[in-house]
């Protein structure tokens, strides 16, 4: 006998052919085999998703539902999943192209809101609202993440995406510095 087969049957009890095809199986339902076809990043019925791992939108979709509001630092597929997902969603765009790129392919969704928005705009949103879910995925992440605490309501949450990108070492001090200055028990 093969001596994969012997070792895959002896730790999982079954046969290399079966594993293989939960693996297949797995990368169909997720999309992974949909998203290497179109190009794009997508479920498995090429619907738009987030540029996230597969367990992260796994998680995340299980959270979302129609009556969330969610705020955009940077835009992309993520429009596009969380206006299927959620309420609304309002996404500022530093970058013309990718805003004229993003506009279009978001043209029919009714429930979402783009605008292109220059370096002091972009992190500085002048909004009324609170939003449930706000997503720095962008330029100036400090000054984004910063600008999150004023629009984010008291339950919200803040998705950092990419956070590996590291900061120059002074922005990372001043941005906590003003994190802790500005806290307070009671307004969160």
């Amino acid at each position: 006998m093969d001596i994969k087969l012997t070792i895959a049957k002896k730790l999982y009890g079954k046969d290399i052919k079966d594993i293989l095809s939960l693996k297949k199986d797995y990368l169909s339902k997720s999309g992974w085999i949909a998203s290497i076809n179109s190009g794009e990043v997508v479920d498995k019925d090429l619907n738009p998703l987030a540029w996230y791992s597969y367990p992260a939108i796994y998680l995340l979709s299980s959270k979302l539902n129609k009556n969330l509001s969610v705020f955009e630092f940077g835009s992309g597929n993520s429009t596009c999943y969380f206006a299927r997902m959620c309420k609304d969603v309002v996404s500022f765009e530093s970058d013309i192209v990718w805003y004229e790129r993003v506009l279009e392919k978001t043209r029919d969704i009714k429930n979402s809101k783009i605008f292109h928005k220059s370096r002091k705009e972009y992190y500085n949103p002048d909004i009324d609202k609170k939003f449930d879910i706000v997503v720095v995925d962008g330029v100036f992440r400090n000054e984004c993440c910063e600008s999150s605490i004023k629009i984010l309501k008291d339950d919200g949450v803040i998705i950092l995406v990419h956070p590996e990108i590291p900061p120059p070492p002074q922005q990372t001090t001043c941005f906590i510095a003003n994190l802790i200055q500005n806290y307070s028990p009671e307004t969160g």
